[in-house]
């Protein structure tokens, strides 16, 4: 059995594609309208007017927060926000919660999954994230150990409605369970 190999000239095919890509990019030039000046000042006046809302909305979150909130999970432990920002741009909004979670109950737990859902004007749920604490050195969290972290989740858009909220919530995995063996 014989195998041919077939070897391309380097050269010869970059020659072809360079020029092949130079040809779509000319046209792809040529064919685009030419932006007018009243066509980038209502772009520029649009990007102004959501700035001036999100601006206004980072305002009325500091102003309107009673920080650091508690939030006790019977159980679980207790998680106390002490940061709640809208971060970002007008088109890269998000909101992002910085928290201390203190184990609280009294026993060692493993580690909980925190979650952050954002809710719109309908109490539709619009944006969420979940995050794993970080094990350190693998182990379980003691009672009365405390570990500090933030999350976020993304709210394009969310801040223009006026009517949104932001809810946390902790998850400690149950334990698993240890069934006998079959012998």
């Amino acid at each position: 059995m014989t195998h041919e190999n077939r070897l391309l000239r380097p050269v010869a095919v970059a020659a072809r594609l360079g020029a092949a890509m130079s040809g779509l990019l000319w046209n792809a030039s040529c064919a685009a309208p030419p932006e007018s000046p009243g066509a980038l000042e209502l772009v520029e006046a649009r990007y102004e007017a959501d700035a001036r809302v999100h601006r206004a909305e980072q305002d009325r979150i500091a102003a309107s927060l009673d920080l650091p909130a508690t939030f006790p999970f019977d159980g679980e432990g207790t998680l106390i926000a002490h940061g709640v920002e809208l971060l970002g741009g007008p088109e890269r909004a998000q909101v992002h919660v910085r928290f201390i979670d203190l184990d609280s109950t009294g026993r060692s737990v493993p580690i909980p999954m925190v979650h952050l859902r954002l809710q719109g004007p309908g109490g539709q749920i619009v944006g969420s994230s979940s995050r794993e604490r970080l094990r350190p050195l693998g182990s379980t969290f003691a009672h009365d150990n405390a570990y500090t972290g933030w999350i976020d989740a993304g709210a394009r858009g969310l801040f223009r409605s006026g009517a949104w909220n932001w809810s946390v919530d902790l998850a400690v995995p149950s334990p698993p369970r240890v069934t006998p063996a079959l012998s």
